[in-house]
């Protein structure tokens, strides 16, 4: 899903985590964002909103705070960082909820082109390696503003034409106008000339207060 900030990207990755506990009781979801701030942002709003209303449990995963053992197998959704996820991952054959895992939901996905972009190559090309070795499938979802090269991207997550969606960014929620600082300036210079003679030249389109 490629779209502008604000559209609703992290709706439908509730959709998706919803529709895995409904279809797949018993499967992980695993929220991948790439900033701790980030991971804490989901723990709070989930864990208020959408976690507790379903009785559903969740633990964050990163570098300040590692949950025991316990705590991960336990918990439904896993939101963590890249780093955090590869680690642990890498031991998949001795760690059994890692090959429970039925969706993987990897915010701004865009940064695959950045310097954490190996370590989600190697994420996505694992979790595939160990779903077609236990034969549970696991779905992926990447969430990101607008791709110029989406299908190249959608192809290499296994993602057909059905299930990519990427939107302009003039395609907004809300229209935004864009005001240059230079041209805010002008107009509070003739604002404050107006106010000092009333004969002063005003903005086109605006009339002189009497």
């Amino acid at each position: 899903m490629g779209a502008p900030t604000g559209s609703g990207k992290t709706i439908m990755s509730e959709l998706a985590i919803l529709r895995l506990f409904d279809k797949h009781p018993g499967a992980k979801v695993i929220y991948i964002a790439p900033l701790k701030a980030l991971v804490r942002e989901r723990m709070e709003d989930w864990g208020r909103g959408m976690m507790k209303a379903l009785g559903k449990s969740m633990v964050e995963l990163t570098g300040d705070f590692t949950p025991d053992m316990r705590a991960l197998l336990e918990a439904d959704l896993i939101i963590c960082t890249p780093e955090k996820w590869d680690g642990i991952s890498r031991s998949w054959q001795t760690r059994g909820y890692v090959k429970r895992v039925g969706l993987l939901v990897i915010d701004e996905i865009h940064l695959l082109g950045g310097d954490r972009g190996p370590i989600l190559e190697v994420i996505v090309s694992r979790m595939r390696y160990i779903a077609a070795q236990t034969g549970a499938p696991v779905r992926f979802v990447g969430l990101s503003t607008a791709l110029a090269n989406a299908e190249d991207l959608g192809s290499w997550l296994g993602v057909g034409k059905a299930g990519l969606f990427n939107f302009k960014p003039s395609v907004r929620p809300v229209p935004m106008e864009v005001s240059g600082g230079r041209a805010r300036a002008r107009r509070a210079r003739r604002a404050r000339r107006a106010r000092r003679d009333p004969r002063a030249p005003t903005a086109p389109g605006r009339r002189r207060p009497h």
